[in-house]
């Protein structure tokens, strides 16, 4: 898709994002944090290398704890049958 003087509409939001998120040197804050008294936390890209390293070791932690549930599920299986043969 070309992006044409004719898609302003589209890129207005991103373009008010990028004025009221940018710290003005008159102030030294940001327009946001001068309406809402609170800085503003921008959400991460999903581009950016720390979001998806994030993920993977996140997924990483629900692949280990699903294991050790699996592993847990059969040996309470096991020492079940255990318990019932003596």
């Amino acid at each position: 898709m070309i992006i044409t003087y004719k898609d302003w509409h589209g890129m207005l939001p991103y373009a008010l994002n990028g004025y009221q998120t940018s710290i003005r040197t008159s102030r030294g804050v940001t327009p946001y944090s001068l309406i809402y008294r609170i800085e503003v936390v921008l959400p991460p890209r999903s581009g950016d290398t720390l979001f998806k390293n994030a993920r993977k070791s996140w997924v990483k932690r629900i692949k280990i704890r699903y294991n050790t549930i699996w592993a847990i599920k059969i040996i309470q299986k096991w020492l079940w049958r255990v318990s019932f043969k003596t």
